[in-house]
């Protein structure tokens, strides 16, 4: 029998030494031989090397071989480059030799069927379709439809808005980002653009575009180049024909519907589409190269930016800091009263220096596009042969730990000096200084990069400005894996999208004594309404603003029924109950009483009639426990001023004895002579110690404002000489007037203290419903008492409580 492991050896070795007899016949007339590679192996090539992570292998390649070395897939000899300078020398100033493609098999001939300005020969109809379609990308046409691209970065925020509840759920923004950049090359190749990502053309265009990039990749396949397999009905081949006809059906589809309504003399929007239509006999068009050159267009303009923004969005949520950063940067340039615009990117160095990191960090195509030799080249005593297949390795340029130290970081400082755009930055005469690679090189230079930079510019800092991006601890987002063989994007991820919300009115009108709870998901809110006791419930506070809402109690009973006055819900004993303050259908205000309703498990559920707590004036009324003793606080009359009261509150419709704790005697309590008041008490409890907000002064004023009642240690709260009085903490500001009646929730993670409150518009003050709720957080002074800052101007931004 023979040995057939030895026999198999010898099999391997003699196709090794043919290879490698072949590969050293590749000379010059010099002798100067092709750049120096790994072998591989005959008929395959290195192709069985590339399967997984090629970025990675052809990244080793380059610091074994140096930055020029060859490869051969099938019977394709590559030069692949891996250094900015040969690039340079190469690309640009031999680019009448480095400028040519190879009539690849499944790209030009099958897919694109020999056209295309992305796959076509450096000849006559390449210059045609490449003059046509700079009609639509130079810097004139982008500024004319600069406007499109403005729109769409913004109904993207809207929509990621509206389809996260406000940052109630967890997203995937992927769609969102490739719906965008979808929309832009539709509006400027057809005129037209999708409304949701739900729209039937948004699938079917992304599907197009990522089997474009699946099929025709440098390490796709090995169909282009072994000719034995272009003879065969391979499944590569099958699925080529079908996305040329899955192409020319769409977009030629579309250029067919642009046709029949100029014929018949409907408006139609100028566009690339109509474009070619009006020119298609002067440059010989045929409806296949419209068709393609509309695909070329939607594809290449889709695909690049779609996955910038996707690589984005599934990197910044690692780095709050970063974000952070960029959002201070934003507030000081731009502010709140508008989005940021392309006049600001040159204001905005560090939002600027995060998309040239990222385009860095994940440029989407790992191998720049292949130029071919158009004739026998000698670089620096290597040879390049005609034919030979040459393409930027811009994974090591842009991971070379020379020029960028700590590549695997994510760093935007690095930029941070960079002011130019990359449409400008690959012009400059030192290639080193270039910013990165992803848009090519040479005279085949991706004409749209003018479009891609505006539109990754818009997306991100407007993303920038408007969320913070939040991890999810259980759904981690794996940054090395990612879909697609040529163009890569992220694989599936979700994230959390914040709102840094414009600080607009939770609820305006009726917005006054507000309280907030949080429970099972919900935020809760309450507020003065004066005839009725309502709830609004939301997953977010911003959500409050157009939350659900409902009236849970009205009363008939004519001592009670109106100028219905500052709801509280309180959970006792794992019920939930409401108090406020009521008075008689005579409006006659002396008659103000404080009352309580019985709930059920949650504060959404239905209320009854419980009892009334004073039988003396008295509103504003709050519960709470302190050392476990619990207590109802409200405003009442004592000494002939509004002052505050408390007792322990026996059951949740009982009261103990009355004991006053606070009068209001301060000066900023009685403002040059108005009504002395104290209301509207709010308790807040943190590491042991105990404080009780306060409103001081008449609401008819601008100089309602809180005070702070702040219990000694070891005290009873029942003894007015407990506590000791400081104020104002919290004042008009800001265009806030008559900031107070407060109340305090905590985050849904527990570590955020945050005060709602009510203000007006009006300088004067006032006690009617013209009073809106607002809510910011609240933070710690080094004695642990609370600092409330200043209340935030409505075109301020604040980020929403923490977990959620």
């Amino acid at each position: 029998m023979p040995n057939w492991t030895t026999l198999l050896v010898t099999f391997i070795c003699v196709l090794l030494g043919i290879t490698f007899r072949f590969r050293s016949r590749v000379t010059d007339r010099f002798g100067n031989g092709v750049p120096r590679g790994p072998w591989g192996f005959p008929i395959f090539g290195v192709f069985p090397f590339l399967t997984h992570y090629p970025e990675l292998t052809l990244d080793r390649w380059a610091r074994r071989y140096g930055p020029l070395y060859s490869i051969y897939l099938g019977n394709q000899l590559f030069t692949i480059v891996s250094d900015p300078g040969i690039a340079k020398d190469l690309m640009v100033t031999n680019g009448a030799v480095f400028s040519d493609r190879k009539e690849m098999f499944i790209k030009s001939q099958t897919v694109f069927a020999g056209r295309g300005i992305t796959a076509t020969r450096y000849n006559d109809r390449w210059r045609k379709h490449r003059r046509i379609a700079t009609m639509w990308l130079n810097q004139n046409a982008v500024q004319r439809y600069t406007n499109v691209l403005d729109f769409e970065a913004t109904d993207m925020l809207k929509a990621l808005y509206v389809d996260c509840r406000g940052g109630a759920l967890p997203i995937n923004p992927q769609a969102y980002a490739g719906r965008c950049s979808l929309n832009n090359m539709l509006t400027i190749t057809f005129g037209i653009r999708t409304d949701s990502i739900h729209h039937p053309m948004v699938k079917r265009a992304l599907r197009l575009s990522r089997e474009f990039m699946n099929c025709t990749g440098p390490m796709s396949n090995l169909v282009d180049f072994i000719p034995l397999l272009q003879k065969l009905p391979t499944p590569l081949l099958k699925r080529g024909k079908q996305l040329h006809n899955d192409l020319v059906e769409t977009y030629g589809g579309l250029i067919h519907d642009i046709d029949r309504k100029l014929r018949s003399g409907e408006k139609v929007d100028d566009c690339l589409a109509k474009t070619m239509l009006y020119i298609r006999e002067e440059e010989e068009l045929d409806h296949v190269d419209m068709a393609i050159l509309a695909s070329a267009f939607m594809i290449g303009g889709v695909e690049t930016t779609a996955s910038i923004m996707q690589w984005f969005s599934a990197l910044i949520p690692a780095y709050p800091h970063i974000q952070k950063k960029a959002q201070e940067e934003l507030d000081r340039v731009v502010g709140r009263h508008r989005l940021p615009i392309i006049e600001d990117e040159a204001s905005l160095p560090y939002c600027h220096a995060i998309i040239k990191e990222v385009e860095r960090c994940h440029n989407p195509f790992w191998l720049g596009t292949p130029h071919v030799a158009s004739e026998d080249f000698t670089y620096q005593n290597q040879f390049i042969p005609k034919g030979t297949v040459v393409v930027l390795n811009t994974w090591t340029m842009h991971h070379d730990p020379h020029r960028h130290p700590r590549p695997d970081d994510f760093d935007p400082d690095r930029y941070i000096n960079d002011p130019l755009l990359s449409s400008t930055s690959s012009n400059l005469s030192d290639p080193y200084e270039r910013d990165h690679w992803m848009f090519g090189a040479g005279r085949r230079i991706c004409p749209g990069m003018i479009v891609a930079e505006r539109e990754i510019w818009l997306t991100i800092s407007r993303m920038l400005w408007g969320f913070d991006m939040i991890q999810i601890p259980e759904k981690p987002i794996d940054l090395k894996e990612y879909d697609g063989l040529s163009g890569r994007s992220p694989v599936p991820f979700e994230i959390r999208l914040r709102p840094s919300y414009i600080h607009k009115p939770l609820k305006n009108p009726n917005g006054s004594d507000p309280l907030i709870v949080y429970d099972g998901g919900y935020y809760y809110l309450t507020t003065t309404t004066w005839t009725d006791i309502q709830i609004t419930r939301a997953k977010t506070p911003n959500g409050l603003k157009d939350g659900e809402r409902k009236t849970v109690w009205k009363d008939s009973n004519s001592n009670r029924c109106c100028q219905v006055w500052a709801p509280e819900i309180h959970k006792l004993d794992g019920t939930w109950y409401i108090y406020y303050t009521a008075g008689r259908s005579d409006g006659d205000l002396g008659y103000q009483r404080s009352f309580v309703l019985k709930g059920g498990a949650t504060p959404w559920d239905s209320y009854s009639y419980l009892g009334q707590l004073t039988s003396d004036w008295g509103i504003d009324g709050t519960v709470a426990t302190i050392n476990s003793i619990r207590y109802f606080i409200w405003s009442c009359q004592d000494q002939g001023m509004q002052s505050l009261c408390m007792a322990t509150l026996t059951s949740p419709s009982t009261i103990g004895p009355v004991h006053p704790i606070s009068h209001p005697t301060n000066s900023w309590e009685r403002e040059e002579g108005e009504l002395p008041v104290n209301e509207g008490p709010a308790v807040l409890q943190r590491n042991g110690k105990v404080f009780i907000a306060f409103s001081a002064s008449f609401c008819w004023t601008d100089h309602y404002q809180l005070g702070l009642l702040t219990l000694g240690s070891g005290k009873d709260p029942l003894s007015s000489g407990a506590w000791s009085k400081s104020g104002p903490v919290f004042s008009t500001a800001n265009g806030n007037y008559g900031t107070g009646h407060n109340g305090f929730f905590m985050s849904p993670d527990g570590k955020e203290y945050w005060n709602v409150y009510h203000a007006t518009s009006n300088s004067n003050g006032a006690c009617d419903g013209n009073r809106y709720t607002m809510a910011s957080k609240v933070n710690w002074n080094s004695d642990g008492t609370p600092n409330f800052g200043t209340a935030p101007a409505l075109s301020a931004t604040l980020t929403g409580p923490s977990g959620e």
